[in-house]
């Protein structure tokens, strides 16, 4: 786990799980490898549990574990390419990402999808 405040990470290196979290009032932008947009909203918590992405390959995969909070994403080449490789896991539900915009938030009373 990265313990410092980055402004580029480079995902596929070798720290696993990364963690983004954010502050009240805060937000955070990310685009991935394969051109995944998220926008993290503001109290959450994300951790990339794993992400492999080589372009044209047929293993490339993506998990994330949202432990709090929110985002909204536009979905890359993983989910577009291979409709089970992309999830995003909460303590309630697993996501399937099939290639599209979403959002997920946890909250009360639970996890909302749109």
């Amino acid at each position: 786990m990265r313990t410092k405040l980055l402004t580029e990470l480079l995902i596929g290196d070798d720290e696993p799980d990364d963690r983004l979290t954010t502050a009240d009032g805060a937000s955070a932008i990310i685009k991935m490898a394969d051109g995944t947009r998220m926008t993290v909203r503001p109290n959450s918590e994300l951790v990339l549990q794993q992400y492999q992405f080589k372009e044209n390959a047929p293993d490339n995969s993506m998990l994330m574990q949202l432990v709090r909070g929110g985002f909204r994403a536009v979905t890359g080449l993983i989910s577009k390419s291979s409709p089970n490789a992309a999830r995003v896991q909460t303590n309630t539900a697993t996501i399937g990402i099939r290639g599209t915009e979403y959002g997920a938030s946890l909250g009360d009373p639970g996890l909302a999808v749109t």
